[in-house]
């Protein structure tokens, strides 16, 4: 599977994709059954983030980043043509302390990723109805299940329902 292709995906979810691209990913998914997995993957990984109970940034974490970088005071670009030793030497290992956060954040984010993709795969394993082998099912919320972890998965097509553990 091309890149292209998923991120046509990726745009047939979010509602973006363009007409004349829909015809021919339909076409494509028709033929292709690891291309309606993947395609089933996406879904489930969509489904599994917007889960209540998934993990989301404190409430007001976005407004008290928009304070703190709005509260910084703007400096001039006016620099000494020769700035003092001192903050020479201040200056290069704060830069190394930036550059290591801005790592271990990156780093923090793709196992982020990396887990939600496992999770996505997981459950995109469970996903075919073992009544009529068809993908595709309606999930009740995690509370009707009595399990945290768990989905109760309905077929649209036969009506059978079974159990979808979320984490691996």
């Amino acid at each position: 599977m091309t890149d292209q292709i998923r991120e046509q995906m990726s745009a047939l979810l979010d509602g973006e994709l363009a007409p004349g691209e829909l015809g021919l990913l339909v076409r494509r998914m028709e033929r292709d059954a690891e291309l309606r997995r993947a395609f089933g993957n996406y879904v489930l990984a969509g489904e599994s983030m917007r889960a209540p109970g998934g993990i989301t940034a404190s409430p007001g974490f976005a407004t008290r980043v928009s304070a703190a970088l709005d509260d910084g005071e703007v400096v001039p670009n006016a620099t000494p043509a020769r700035a003092p030793r001192a903050a020479a030497r201040f200056k290069r290992p704060l830069a190394g302390v930036a550059v290591a956060a801005g790592a271990a954040l990156s780093w923090v984010s793709w196992r982020r990723y990396a887990h939600t993709m496992l999770v996505a795969e997981h459950v995109g394993h469970q996903a075919e109805c073992p009544g009529c082998r068809r993908q595709g099912f309606s999930a009740a919320p995690v509370e009707e299940t009595g399990r945290p972890m768990q989905l109760i998965a309905a077929c649209r097509r036969c009506g059978h329902r079974w159990p979808i553990d979320v984490v691996p």
